[in-house]
């Protein structure tokens, strides 16, 4: 059987293509070809400024072989997706508010607060060869580690 070989050039001349022994339909290669010609298609056919200004989608089609790919694309800009997306439910960051945790600690500042600020007080020290003894910290470092630093 001869079937005609995809190009995936723009010239895109057809040429007879010998099946392999197996018995397959199907040439060879043809997922990687496929793969190129969308590839192909999405670095040449550039979203229009008109598509990225209203952000909506940009569907294709590409068919060889009888196999059918279908894709969409938006544009986001990159501003947009390292931007957080609000929650649905107001609540705290770990899902309880401030409020309800210091009320449940009995203490001004939260736990975890608290750590985070004695760890990064420690990696401060310990980056710039301090022991703790004679270095000062501010104030708020103190309090917030509920004066258990020396300061």
């Amino acid at each position: 059987d001869v079937l005609p070989q995809p190009d995936c050039s723009p010239k895109a001349g057809r040429e007879p293509l010998e099946l392999e022994e197996s018995g397959s339909k199907r040439p060879p290669n043809t997922g990687a070809r496929l793969w190129g010609r969308v590839r192909n298609k999405l670095l040449r056919n550039k979203l229009d400024p008109q598509t990225v200004e209203t952000k909506n989608w940009h569907t294709d089609v590409i068919e060889m072989n009888g196999i059918k790919v279908e894709f969409s694309m938006k544009f986001t800009s990159r501003d947009m997706s390292l931007k957080r997306t609000p929650s649905k439910k107001q609540t705290g960051v770990f899902g309880v508010k401030i409020s309800v945790v210091t009320k449940r600690e009995r203490s001004k500042v939260p736990y975890i607060v608290r750590q985070c600020v004695e760890e990064a007080v420690r990696l401060l020290r310990k980056h710039h060869g301090l022991n703790g003894g004679g270095t000062h910290m501010p104030r708020w470092v103190s309090r917030v580690a509920g004066g258990q630093l020396s300061s």
